[in-house]
């Protein structure tokens, strides 16, 4: 599963990060330039907010009101002038944490479960459906009017901060971490007196600064 959600949310994610080799074919997961940096943090935002596009069965926590948190850990003081090579420096970490409010993806919602168990006679399966609509924690379709079409979402990190006054100084940052709680359900080799498996996972998505020598490596 945890390749699934690598590819899912890490920007750039290669297929060849998912076989071992010695030595490494390539280097560690890393962004370079400040672009790229809200790229990641931009393309994570939108992947969570679409779990629907996924083969596999992860669901927000709460469907109606999903949320990230996105910390910034950075010097207090940090800046750096090199035409004379003169800086200001305060070695004092600040962490600053921010939630990330997205919109609900558009869905039909999962129908009634009277509906989901029409045909259904093997008890073996009466009871994988009815873990399945506990575990999601809903029995009733969103209302009509609620089906309609959405503008597609884009979450933009750059206008995020600038909304909340805050500026992203790289001379000073440390690390920033995007954290988020998703749920799914297992059905993965369920025998006959199984139920199957439900989960719920904290996902971290980490960009570390701690060396500040132009690589920002990435990391789940």
């Amino acid at each position: 599963m945890q390749i699934s959600l690598e590819n899912k949310f890490l920007k750039d994610w290669s297929p060849s990060r998912e076989v071992n080799f010695y030595p490494p074919s390539q280097g560690p997961l890393a962004v370079y330039g400040k672009s790229q940096f809200f790229d990641t943090i931009d393309y994570a935002v939108d992947a969570f907010q679409r779990l629907d596009t996924s083969i596999g069965s992860f669901y927000h926590v709460n469907e109606d009101s999903p949320v990230l948190n996105f910390c910034l850990t950075e010097y207090a003081k940090g800046e750096v002038w090199g035409s004379n090579q003169s800086y200001i420096f305060n070695p004092r970490r600040v962490v600053d944490c921010m939630e990330i409010s997205v919109p609900p993806a558009p869905r039909n919602g999962t129908p009634p479960l009277s509906e989901l168990l029409k045909g259904i006679e093997d008890e073996r399966d009466v009871a994988r459906v009815e873990a399945f609509v506990l575990a999601m924690g809903a029995e009733k379709r969103r209302p009509p009017e609620e089906e309609r079409d959405v503008a597609p979402f884009h979450f933009d990190l750059k206008t995020f901060l600038l909304e909340r006054n805050k500026t992203l100084n790289f001379d000073a940052l440390l690390r920033a971490d995007l954290s988020f709680t998703i749920k799914t359900v297992n059905f993965r080799r369920a025998l006959p007196m199984d139920r199957p498996d439900c989960y719920q996972m904290a996902i971290t998505i980490s960009l570390d600064n701690e060396d500040h020598d132009g690589q920002v490596n990435l990391a789940p």
